[in-house]
């Protein structure tokens, strides 16, 4: 896994897989809850996402890593709900099913990190245990409060 400094609106603008955290909750509209940091940046970027996310949740599970070629996203599972904090139990399960897919490069910010209220001294040793080699990519914004 290698980290960097960016913006992860402008490596998907440019093409990139980005990663999106996620909780599995669906709203009354039929979309899944994409209320703040970059799932909100996502949904104000890519209107349909919401609503293509939810169904997709609903197929594969609320725990189910989904990589959307069409959007260019990996919703990521980290909250069980979207008012909780980030589950580390869940981050792992996720961390491990990503892990192994062959992608390509794949972009992701500090998953549980930021909204999630977790550590990232206590999250990059999950990822690490699982994201390996340079094809996982940590793009942390240059300011602390971005899609945090």
């Amino acid at each position: 896994m290698i980290e960097l400094t960016g913006d992860l609106m402008s490596v998907h603008a440019q093409g990139g897989l980005v990663v999106i955290p996620t909780n599995p909750i669906i709203n009354a509209r039929g979309e899944l809850v994409m209320g703040r940091g970059l799932a909100l940046a996502f949904k104000r970027k890519l209107p349909a996402l919401p609503t293509i996310a939810a169904i997709q949740v609903q197929q594969a599970g609320p725990t189910t890593v989904i990589v959307d070629w069409t959007f260019r996203v990996i919703l990521f599972p980290v909250k069980h709900h979207w008012r909780e904090p980030a589950s580390l139990a869940l981050i792992t399960s996720s961390a491990g099913q990503l892990g192994p897919k062959p992608l390509g490069p794949v972009f992701l910010p500090r998953v549980g990190c930021g909204n999630g209220r977790l550590d990232w001294a206590t999250v990059r040793p999950i990822l690490d245990a699982h994201l390996v080699g340079p094809n996982f990519i940590v793009v942390t914004p240059p300011h602390e409060d971005d899609f945090d």
